[in-house]
C-alpha cells in the first residue's frame, strides 16, 4: 500500500503459524484482515496459535535500502 495513514492505526491480526529456532526465538506469521495483509513477526515470547493480537505498522519509504517498507510490530 502507498497510503502513509496507516502507520498511524492500530491493527488487529491472528496469528496464523509459529516456527521456533534452535535459540528459542520465535517467528509468526500474522494476517492482517483490515488491509488483507499477511506479515512476519520475531519476537522472544511465546504466543498461542490462533489468537488475536494489535499491531501497530510502520511505513518506511527508502525502496532502496529496505526490502520492504511496511514493518508490523505487535503491541
Amino acid at each position: 500500500t502507498k497510503n502513509p495513514s496507516i502507520a498511524n492505526q492500530l491493527y488487529t491480526g491472528v496469528i496464523i503459524d509459529r516456527t521456533e529456532n534452535k535459540h528459542g526465538e520465535y517467528q509468526y506469521i500474522i494476517y492482517i484482515e483490515g488491509l488483507k495483509l499477511v506479515s512476519r513477526i520475531k519476537t522472544n515470547d511465546e504466543m498461542i496459535m490462533y489468537s488475536i493480537v494489535n499491531i501497530n505498522l510502520f511505513l518506511f519509504q527508502d525502496e532502496d535500502k529496505l526490502k520492504r517498507k511496511i514493518r508490523a510490530q505487535i503491541k
